[in-house]
């Protein structure tokens, strides 16, 4: 039971600013960080790019965002899911503060919430007015220079660093988790269409690509000891000398 209904100013968005909320809190981490992604959000709540813009405006009081990592911090889930102040005695709030700690420098708010105080309002300078579209055509000419030094990663090469960006991430989270990322994120652009202005960014930040890495490892080392466990049993021979 959250205290979304019971709050003031999500009684007062209009109905299509509640849905896109709604949606928004349902698809965040656990921290309330969430990958801003517009045709996705249009595809999944029915809604069309002109009323997500207008909802988006909205729900500006109710967010900080990150152009440069395109991902949107949802101020209010917390305090809404009855989280705040955060408890070091309870362990999914031990959870989210790590997440909020990794995230630390990407709103002041973080801070805040990290010293046991209700959030400032929200809405950073950076926030935009509508959600991000296309790039401008007078940005495009730099992001082409930017691009030259990229290299192309996975399978189908749709992940795309630079060799400084790599060597960054992998020093951060080591090459097994990096080499799994990029696969990851590769099959995920390649089989859903997902587009990021900076993968390098989109790694960097955290968000849904290290928990499907952790994931992805856990299942594969339960593999991994299914297999030795099953190749044990099929050589044993009780009669053998121990």
């Amino acid at each position: 039971m959250t205290e979304k209904w019971r709050d003031p100013w999500f009684r007062r968005l209009s109905p299509a600013a509640k849905l896109l909320w709604m949606y928004l809190c349902d698809i965040c981490d656990n921290a309330g960080f969430v990958q801003i992604d517009t045709d996705l959000f249009c595809m999944e709540t029915g809604l069309s790019k002109a009323m997500a813009n207008k909802a988006w405006l909205e729900l500006q009081a109710g967010m900080d965002v990150n152009q440069e990592q395109g991902m949107a911090w949802l101020v209010r889930f917390l305090e809404v899911q009855k989280c705040l102040p955060l408890s070091e005695a309870c362990h999914p709030h031990k959870k989210i503060k790590e997440r909020l700690m990794q995230m630390v420098e990407f709103s002041p708010n973080i801070q805040i919430v990290l010293d046991g105080k209700r959030p400032i309002k929200a809405g950073s300078s950076t926030l935009p007015t509508t959600l991000p579209g296309r790039v401008k055509d007078k940005d495009k000419d730099k992001e082409e220079e930017e691009d030259k030094d990229k290299e192309e990663y996975g399978e189908f090469g749709l992940v795309r660093l630079t060799k400084d960006e790599l060597e960054k991430l992998v020093a951060k989270q080591g090459k097994e988790r990096v080499d799994v990322a990029i696969e990851l994120l590769d099959n995920a652009i390649k089989a859903k269409g997902y587009q990021y202005k900076s993968h390098y960014a989109t790694m960097k930040a955290g968000g849904w690509i290290w928990g499907e890495v952790d994931k992805f490892l856990r299942d594969e080392n339960l593999r991994r000891a299914a297999e030795e466990a099953k190749r044990r049993a099929e050589s044993y021979d009780p009669l053998a000398p121990i």
